[in-house]
């Protein structure tokens, strides 16, 4: 599979493109699950196809489960909306050891056409045990890395150089960046003969959860992590209550949290378009806002309907191009509605 990989060779710029990836599946889940699949679902079986090439035959496996896993996210967080039936709850509680498993035969299967069949079949003599040695190794060594980056480092870098690496990497503009004369790192400083020196070349991931302390420094890289987790809660509290945000963003934060162990996922290139989701971005087109002023007034027959068309604007806001906003006087009774779609400002 290797010899097919160097046949293509990339393009800066253009396959830069492939990134958008992850950005086309947290759309189109919404779109289809609220608008309909008709017209996106042929673009999606052709978007699957080729990454799923890219995964197996061009050795990019986490291609696959970056588009993969956001899919199974949103498709869950809208579903959940209008209620998961017994047996589906049932697969949701399990997911955690079910995706493990799932994940455990993917890498398996890749790991098949990436290596084993190439070189490690003539030296190893049992493939599952060849599989878990790998799974683990990809994760384990890189704390084992990350912990040995800090120690070559001794002082840390005081400049976002591991965690901006999107920046270095970005088509045209990287050129223009050095972030060796920036940082005062060593221009011919190699990781891969680091490892091979001082650890495994084989395995050379860096650990995302090591990173920002080489930027950073100890208190640094706590409050870093602490600013982060931060933001994961208030993304996760965004996606739980149905807001548009959440939906397009905890994905990213998800398979961010589950890579953390061996890269900085957040602060790639590969991850960057998805960070460019924006309001404008044809999901959510315009504002509208409501006055509130009733739901602070003394409930008469008036302010009871008001009220159960709120609930109504409520339910129909998800799948809406507009965001609403309820502006409210103060105090008022409106977080017993338990809107979850609908905004409340005072």
């Amino acid at each position: 599979m290797y010899d097919l990989k160097h046949l293509f060779s990339t393009v800066s710029g253009i396959t830069t493109f492939t990134q958008f990836g992850i950005v086309a599946s947290i759309l189109s889940v919404y779109v289809g699950l609220n608008f309909g699949w008709s017209k996106i679902k042929s673009k999606m079986i052709i978007l699957l196809i080729i990454t799923f090439f890219r995964a197996f035959f061009l050795s990019e496996r986490l291609a696959a489960l970056e588009l993969v896993i956001p899919i199974i996210v949103c498709w869950l967080g809208i579903k959940a909306q209008s209620g998961l039936s017994g047996k589906t709850r049932v697969m949701v509680n399990l997911s955690p050891l079910i995706g493990l498993v799932v994940f455990a035969v993917y890498f398996s299967v890749s790991e098949y056409f990436r290596s084993w069949s190439n070189y490690y079949a003539l030296k190893e003599s049992s493939f599952i045990e060849f599989c878990v040695t790998r799974i683990t190794g990809y994760y384990v060594t890189g704390l084992n890395n990350g912990s040995l980056l800090i120690d070559v480092f001794r002082k840390p870098l005081s400049f976002p150089y591991f965690t901006t690496t999107w920046l270095w990497d970005f088509p045209i503009l990287g050129s223009y960046f050095d972030p060796n004369k920036l940082t005062g790192v060593p221009s011919d400083f190699n990781f891969a003969g680091t490892l091979a020196s001082m650890g495994n070349p084989e395995f050379n991931n860096p650990s995302g959860l090591f990173l920002p302390y080489i930027d950073f420094g100890h208190v640094g890289g706590f409050f870093f992590w602490l600013i982060a987790g931060m933001g994961c809660g208030f993304i996760y509290h965004l996606f739980s209550y149905n807001n548009i945000y959440g939906y397009l963003y905890y994905p990213i934060i998800f398979v961010g949290l589950l890579e953390s162990p061996r890269v900085l996922y957040w602060s790639e290139g590969r991850a960057f378009p998805a960070w460019l989701l924006r309001e404008n971005g044809g999901i959510v087109t315009k504002t509208i806002y409501i006055n509130g002023r009733f739901l602070g007034q003394v409930t008469t027959g008036v302010q009871r309907v008001a009220t159960e068309v709120l609930k109504s604007f409520d339910e129909l806001a998800l799948s809406s191009q507009y965001r609403f906003i309820v502006l409210t006087p103060g105090k008022t009774d409106a977080p017993k509605l338990n809107l979850k779609n609908i905004e409340i400002k005072q």
